[in-house]
């Protein structure tokens, strides 16, 4: 089978991605059995979100994670849209929480759920924080990424301490 020119483009922006090492690292740990379940990357824009959350996608798969990567661009901020926009990635249809915890779960043995663009999706935070996030199965981590740093929440929820973990990103 020939190589798609997409799969060069990306294989080129991730042999030209650079630094990062401590941020990446940090975000690697979702892999580990007792590493956090949810991780919050943030920083202004254009500051390298998008690019660090490929390079730690690539690295995760090569570990024998499942990635599933999401754009919170191009979803309604709304329960339903999330679940429907879950369900075409994951390729399954799915209408609840239930359903598509248990479909991502079975994805792979370890699953990473990325969020991209999360400062879109805002209004759906304690939705995820509360009622998606604790369905889904142990074997599954949630990345998200954003501009704007997490709400206080994730930070000062007892049940949240030390399953959650913000990396900031500076220049």
């Amino acid at each position: 089978m020939a190589t798609r020119v997409g799969d060069i483009l990306k294989r080129r922006a991730l042999e030209s991605f650079v630094g990062r090492r401590d941020e990446k690292a940090m975000l690697l740990r979702v892999l580990e059995e007792n590493g956090p379940i949810v991780i919050f990357v943030h920083g202004i824009a254009g500051i390298g979100k998008s690019s660090l959350l490929e390079a730690f996608s690539e690295e995760a798969r090569a570990r024998w994670a499942t990635v599933v990567r999401l754009d919170c661009r191009s979803m309604e901020p709304t329960e339903r849209g999330f679940i429907h926009e879950l369900g075409t990635a994951i390729g399954s249809d799915v209408s609840a929480v239930e359903q598509a915890a248990e479909r991502l779960g079975l994805l792979g043995q370890r699953v990473v759920l990325v969020l991209d663009t999360y400062e879109l999706f805002r209004l759906m935070d304690t939705w995820l924080r509360q009622a998606f996030i604790p369905a889904l199965p142990d074997n599954v981590r949630v990345g998200l990424c954003g501009r704007e740093a997490p709400v206080s929440a994730w930070l000062t929820s007892r049940e949240w301490e030390g399953l959650f973990r913000a990396v900031p990103l500076g220049s």
